[in-house]
């Protein structure tokens, strides 16, 4: 891991949570008793497909992680439900929050590209007026951390 630039490591970070999301995730989800969309990522639009959004920041690192160089890093994974009279939107975003933790937890450092992420925060956005274009939004938060990389930022 020392040996790549990173600026190409924080893009393989970002590619492995949008593979762990697409394929992990999804997989969790078609076990359950009820229809769920599936997470994809490019132009989609329509019911069957929701579109998370995916950053990455830097994060404060202790001193002791700057010495033995350790980078770590924040991920925030953004998932838009609609909230429609037909399905439950809550009911939805609870669903994608239980599986993400769950993909996360069996894939901790996803594919070997990192060496640990964990689940640091979930927050379920309840939409301002239920039923009227308004959606549910799923906030994830994920602590990335790779040992080894020398960078100071």
């Amino acid at each position: 891991m020392s040996g790549d630039l990173p600026v190409s490591f924080e893009k393989k970070i970002l590619g492995a949570i949008r593979k762990l999301l697409v394929d992990d995730v999804n997989k969790l989800l078609e076990g359950l008793s009820f229809h769920v969309p599936t997470l994809e990522f490019g132009t989609y639009s329509g019911r069957e497909v929701i579109v998370p959004h995916v950053s990455l920041t830097a994060c404060e690192r202790s001193e002791k992680e700057r010495i033995v160089f350790v980078n770590a890093y924040a991920v925030e994974i953004g998932v838009p439900v609609d909230d429609l009279r037909d399905w439950d939107g809550e009911l939805l975003t609870f669903a994608y929050g239980s599986a993400i933790d769950r993909a996360v937890r069996s894939n901790g450092s996803l594919g070997g590209i990192v060496d640990r992420v964990v689940v640091t925060k979930k927050e379920y956005v309840e939409p301002r007026r239920r039923y009227c274009g308004d959606c549910w939004i799923l906030a994830v938060r994920l602590r990335v951390t790779v040992e080894g990389l020398a960078n100071d930022g």
